[in-house]
């Protein structure tokens, strides 16, 4: 009982910092232009990438001022390329203040769909948010895995803090209208439905607490987990599959010299790298 009016007056707390933050912000004539520029050289200087924009100035929200970017060209230090229409940036209201964590809300949009949410500061950086309407086929294969072709749209929540050890956290994702193809898979495979819940930490890249795809050919469950390594395509395979199989998929796999399915519930041991997986 008594910790109810105690949040209810840290929220008012924030609220009101941020109210006179904008009023102090509208006063003073912030030097946006300065700040933007700043924030794209940090950027760069942290990930080795290089960003270009086309338009940068201060625009106000519901929730006060923010910082817009637009016509985005954003270039890793490999050269893989990612377009956005705008990305725009505030002070984020949240109690990670009162933790000496800054906080930023972020809404980034373009033609490979929104990320928003809030960005976490301090010591164990994180991000708070939701993927909307992820385009796959949009997005740098190398980021996905350069060994597999993979389109469809995704949506789901993001709950991440980086640590000593590397990203920690949980993924929920949805996705459908899919499709996935590569030199590993031997053939394409179309997906109508996708779920999962993925724990990232620990000893392992990832942990998959549950997968599950559906598609004309198959339909799959799987557990287990993506060991650490430099890149996904290198990273171990320890996971077990259970999948029915439609007659259909079974027979083009026998053509291709592979019967590790038969027709209906098949369970399977996948081990390898994401790369290049084997069924055991």
């Amino acid at each position: 009982m008594d910790g109810e009016p105690l949040n209810k007056r840290l929220l008012l707390g924030v609220t009101g910092a941020c109210t006179l933050l904008t009023l102090v912000f509208i006063v003073i004539g912030f030097p946006y232009d300065r700040l933007g520029d700043r924030f794209v050289t940090t950027l760069e200087r942290a990930t080795g990438a290089h960003m270009e924009y086309t338009d940068f100035g201060p625009v106000f929200t519901w929730a006060g001022p923010a910082l817009e970017w637009q016509g985005i060209v954003y270039r890793d230090k490999s050269g893989n390329q990612l377009d956005l229409d705008r990305a725009r940036m505030r002070p984020g209201w949240s109690l990670y203040w009162f933790a000496g964590d800054p906080t930023a809300h972020v809404d980034l949009t373009g033609p490979a769909g929104r990320i928003v949410g809030i960005a976490i500061g301090g010591g164990e950086p994180g991000f708070e948010g939701r993927l909307e309407q992820i385009r796959l086929a949009q997005i740098p294969s190398e980021w996905l895995g350069p060994e597999l072709r993979i389109t469809g749209e995704l949506s789901g929540d993001i709950d991440v803090r980086y640590r000593a050890g590397g990203l920690e956290g949980i993924l929920l994702l949805e996705g459908r209208e899919g499709n996935l193809a590569g030199d590993s898979l031997s053939m394409d495979i179309p997906v109508d439905q996708f779920s999962a819940r993925l724990s990232l930490g620990g000893d392992h890249r990832a942990t998959i607490e549950t997968l599950h795809l559906e598609g004309p050919l198959l339909r799959a469950d799987v557990t287990g987990s993506v060991g650490a390594s430099p890149t996904l395509s290198e990273a171990p395979l320890d996971l077990v599959a259970e999948i029915y199989a439609d007659v259909e998929l079974v027979r083009a796999l026998e053509l291709l010299g592979l019967d590790m399915l038969r027709p209906g519930t098949s369970t399977l041991g996948i081990g390898g790298t994401a790369g290049a997986p084997q069924v055991r």
